[in-house]
């Protein structure tokens, strides 16, 4: 029931008899494993938690795994029209599996809540930076014993210089006894359509994001604080960045 449109680099699935949902972005990143980056408030954040437990099951069915669930503290820096309060990255085995979930009845159900729970929602599939795509259950999902975490989302670099920028970025990082743990770039967007109706894509401010961890909350501040950092955020186009308490 997956079309594929080499022309728009496009994956299709129809989801119900009115509802199609496709992603588009090249095919060999949305044909393969994906980091689902959603970065959204909350109208009643116990009714998304409850959509959470609900739905944790289904996404486990297709292959999904959470790889970070974390609630904003406090920004650091950057525009605050991009701060949202909660953040949430799933792994996908692939663009296919994740159609696969959209495709689920007990998961369009279930979705009822997460719309009634959640605004300000930004979802966009994206991949990680020289790490594997997939994770499995025997390989932890955060090396080391950090406590405390940070996020970072930025526009800006060209993907030809991610790994460059990364690298640099790591470096800086290790410098201030922080860690890098997580860097993906957009690969693909989501989208729905009716029939006989244009797609609606869905909206997003992540299209790099980034998770830094440490021991402390201070040694993430005096990371972000410092000179060198400093000199790269005012580089990129646009940024956010905010301490994240991790809960999942």
């Amino acid at each position: 029931n997956t079309s594929v449109n080499e022309n728009r680099s496009q994956i299709d699935r129809k989801i119900t008899s009115s509802v199609s949902a496709m992603i588009e972005g090249k095919l060999a990143e949305v044909e393969s494993p994906l980091f689902a980056i959603n970065w959204f408030d909350t109208r009643i954040a116990l009714v998304y938690h409850f959509y959470n437990w609900l739905a944790a099951s289904r996404v486990f069915k297709i292959g999904g795994r959470v790889f970070f669930k974390g609630k904003n503290l406090r920004s650091i820096s950057g525009d605050e029209s991009l701060a949202r309060k909660f953040l949430l990255i799933v792994n996908y085995p692939s663009g296919h599996a994740f159609l696969d979930l959209l495709s689920d009845r007990i998961f369009q159900v279930m979705s009822v809540f997460r719309v009634l729970a959640v605004k300000r929602f930004s979802f966009v599939l994206q991949k990680r930076i020289g790490e594997p795509q997939l994770l499995s259950e025997q390989i932890p999902v955060l090396k080391g014993p950090a406590k405390s975490y940070a996020v970072f989302h930025f526009v800006g670099t060209d993907r030809s210089q991610l790994d460059s920028t990364k690298q640099h970025l790591a470096r800086i990082a290790l410098a201030h006894a922080c860690e890098l743990a997580f860097f993906g770039f957009e690969s693909g967007r989501v989208a729905t359509a009716g029939v006989n109706s244009e797609p609606n894509f869905l909206g997003y401010v992540t299209p790099t994001t980034l998770l830094f961890s440490a021991a402390t909350h201070a040694d993430l501040l005096k990371f972000f604080k410092s000179v060198e950092f400093e000199d790269f955020a005012q580089q990129a186009d646009n940024h956010y960045a905010a301490l994240i308490n991790r809960v999942m």
